[in-house]
């Protein structure tokens, strides 16, 4: 690299090599602000109920979709991080309106849960934002 200031202070072969942060002129490449000359975002993954029940990795899914085949529980989410923002899209079933139940770890204003659009084919999209315990969520419903 003909740029001796941005030089990235090591580059590792393996993980076992793997024990500093990476470094660029002594600043920790975490502590970088970043400018995007694009759109970012997190593409929405599908995920699926088995026994009534929606398990989410929010590692895989930060954005997340559903389309209601069943009453269903948003069981509690795996990999929360203090700090993340996580998006979850619930399409009501085309014939037959289902619920949805949360677990533990959603909270809401009030303490009262958000109620599924009983609409068919409605959409509703709820917002969450993790301390890294609890999922704190606001939703928006009756998309149609």
């Amino acid at each position: 690299l003909g740029d001796t200031t941005n030089r990235v202070s090591k580059i590792w072969a393996t993980d076992a090599e793997f024990t500093h942060a990476p470094t660029i002129n002594g600043t920790a490449l975490t502590a970088i602000a970043n400018t995007y000359t694009a759109q970012q975002n997190f593409a929405a993954a599908t995920i699926t109920s088995s026994a009534g029940s929606i398990g989410w990795n929010l590692n895989v899914a930060q954005v997340a979709m559903h389309t209601a085949t069943e009453n269903t529980t948003l069981a509690n989410p795996t990999n929360m991080v203090a700090g993340g923002t996580y998006v979850f899209i619930w399409t009501q079933h085309a014939s037959s309106p289902k619920t949805l139940s949360y677990g533990s770890a959603y909270k809401w204003p009030g303490g009262t849960a958000f109620t599924v659009t009983a609409t068919k084919g409605a959409k509703d999209i709820i917002t969450f934002v993790s301390d890294g315990t609890y999922m704190y969520a606001v939703a928006q419903g009756a998309f149609a």
